[in-house]
C-alpha cells in the first residue's frame, strides 16, 4: 500500500503548480521523506550536485566558477543570466530544493581545479580576508555543516607546491575560507576517508542507503572492508600528476538503486610522459553496473574509456557541462555506440557544446537544464527531470519514469 502511495504522489504531484507559479506548466514536487533527489545544478560557469538523501541529510558536491576565463570557456554564459553570480545561483537553487534551506550538512570538494571550487578569474572582494567565488562565496549565503576534501588540514599531498598549483591563485583563498569558517561559523573540516561507508551517512538513517568512498587522493577501496590501495605506481611529483588523478570518487545506493560520480576521474591509458592514466579501470569493478552515472572530467576526451562504458552498462549519462568543449565528439562517439550495454540516454547542463558538436551529435542528448533525478518505492523506481535552467522558476522541461531493470541489479 505505501508503495503504491508513493508512486501515486509522484505521478499525481508532477503535474500540479505550486501555489503563486504559473498553473500552465508543471514544477518539480517537494521533496518527501523516502526520496533521495540528485539534482545537477546548472550555473553554465561550474559542476555543482546538491543531494537530498532519504533521511533528509543535505550534500553538495562541488561548486565551481569559470566566470572570466576566455576561450571555449566564455561560449558558456551564466545560467538563467548574469544578475547573480554562480554561486548566488547554487544557493538560490538549494533554497528552492532543500528540505533545509539555508544550510548543507556535508559539502564535497571532488578535487582542487577551479571549475569545481572557484577560479581567480572570477574572485572578488570579500569581508573575512579571503577573495572569493565559487564554493568560497557560497559560505556567505548557506551555512556548512562539515566539509571535506582530499587535503585537509595539511594541504601537502604529494607537495604543498603540487596543490598550490593545481589552482593557481586559488588555494591561499579557499585554505583561509576553510578556516574562517571552522572559527567563526562551526564548520567542520574532514580529509576522505577512501573506503568508508559511513563518512557521510552517520548513524542509522532507516532506509537501505548508502554511501560508499570508492577512490580519491590516489587511493582505491579494496572491497575489503575498509582497506585500500595505491592507484599509482609512478611518483606523482616526479611525473607531475594533474590534480583530476586525485578525484575522489563515490557511490551511492538506495535499494536496487545505483549513482556514481568521480569528479574528473580519468581513463586515458597513458600520457605523452608516461604516465598512466586509466583511473577509471581500477574503480569500475567495485562498483558497476550503474543505474544512473555522472560522466567523468565532463565527458572530455580522456575520459569514460570502453572498458568502463562497458562495465557500467548505464542506463542514463549526466555531462556537467558548462564550456564550449564539454562534452567532446569522440565522447559522444563512444557513448553513443550501441556496442556497449545498456539504454545510455544523456541529459547535459548545457548547450554550450552545439557548435563545436554539430547538430548529428548534439541531437543525440536527450535534454539539457537542472537534471534531477528522484528516487522513490525504496529505491525500486526513479525519475529524470529536466528543469529549464534558462528560467527563474524552474519549470519542468521534460520527464521520464523508470523502473528498476534486473540487468543492473544482477
Amino acid at each position: 500500500m505505501k508503495r503504491l502511495l508513493t508512486l501515486f504522489f509522484c505521478l499525481f504531484a508532477v503535474f500540479g503548480a505550486a501555489k503563486g507559479q504559473d498553473a500552465s506548466v508543471s514544477y518539480l514536487p517537494a521533496w518527501q521523506e523516502g526520496f533521495f533527489d540528485i539534482h545537477f545544478i546548472a550555473t553554465g560557469k561550474g559542476e555543482a550536485q546538491f543531494l537530498v538523501f532519504p533521511n533528509g541529510t543535505t550534500m553538495l558536491i562541488d561548486a565551481g566558477d569559470m566566470t572570466g576565463r576566455p576561450g571555449v570557456w566564455a561560449m558558456s554564459k551564466v545560467l538563467p543570466d548574469s544578475s547573480k553570480t554562480p554561486a548566488e545561483w547554487i544557493a538560490t537553487y538549494i533554497d528552492r530544493f532543500s528540505p533545509t534551506p539555508g544550510r548543507i550538512d556535508y559539502v564535497l570538494l571532488s578535487h582542487f581545479h577551479a571549475d569545481h571550487m572557484g577560479s581567480p578569474s572570477a574572485f572578488r572582494d570579500g569581508p573575512h580576508g579571503y577573495r572569493m567565488a565559487g564554493l568560497m562565496e557560497l559560505g556567505e549565503y548557506v551555512k556548512i555543516g562539515t566539509l571535506v576534501d582530499r587535503g585537509y588540514p595539511s594541504y601537502d599531498f604529494p607537495s604543498v607546491e603540487m596543490v598550490e598549483g593545481m589552482n593557481k591563485g586559488g588555494m591561499p583563498h579557499y585554505k583561509r575560507f576553510v578556516n574562517y569558517q571552522i572559527q567563526n561559523n562551526g564548520m567542520k573540516a574532514e580529509q576522505i576517508v577512501v573506503g568508508s561507508h559511513k563518512q557521510f551517512t552517520p548513524g542509522k538513517t532507516g532506509y537501505d542507503f548508502d554511501v560508499w568512498t570508492v577512490a580519491g587522493n590516489l587511493r582505491v577501496a579494496t572491497g575489503r572492508g575498509s582497506r585500500t590501495k595505491l592507484m599509482n605506481t609512478e611518483d606523482p611529483i616526479e611525473y607531475q600528476f594533474d590534480e583530476n588523478m586525485f578525484s575522489i570518487v563515490l557511490l551511492f545506493r538506495y535499494g536496487d538503486f545505483k549513482y556514481y560520480t568521480g569528479g574528473d576521474l580519468p581513463g586515458s591509458r597513458t600520457s605523452a610522459n608516461g604516465r598512466n592514466r586509466d583511473y577509471e579501470s581500477q574503480v569500475v569493478g567495485l562498483i558497476a553496473p550503474c543505474n544512473v552515472m555522472k560522466a567523468n572530467h565532463h565527458g572530455y576526451y580522456d575520459t569514460n574509456n570502453p572498458n568502463f562504458l562497458w562495465k557500467m552498462a548505464p542506463d542514463f549519462i549526466i555531462i556537467p557541462a558548462f564550456g564550449g568543449h564539454h562534452p567532446t565528439a569522440p565522447f559522444m562517439d563512444r557513448v553513443t555506440d550501441p556496442l556497449y550495454p545498456g539504454k545510455r540516454i544523456i541529459y547535459s547542463t548545457s548547450a554550450s557544446c552545439r557548435e563545436r558538436l554539430g547538430e548529428e551529435r548534439f541531437k543525440k542528448i536527450e535534454d539539457w537544464g537542472h537534471i534531477v533525478i528522484r528516487v522513490f518505492d525504496n529505491g525500486a523506481r526513479y525519475r529524470i527531470f529536466v528543469l529549464d535552467a534558462t528560467t527563474t522558476d524552474y519549470r519542468i522541461k521534460s520527464q521520464t519514469d523508470v523502473q528498476i531493470s534486473k540487468r543492473n541489479i544482477d
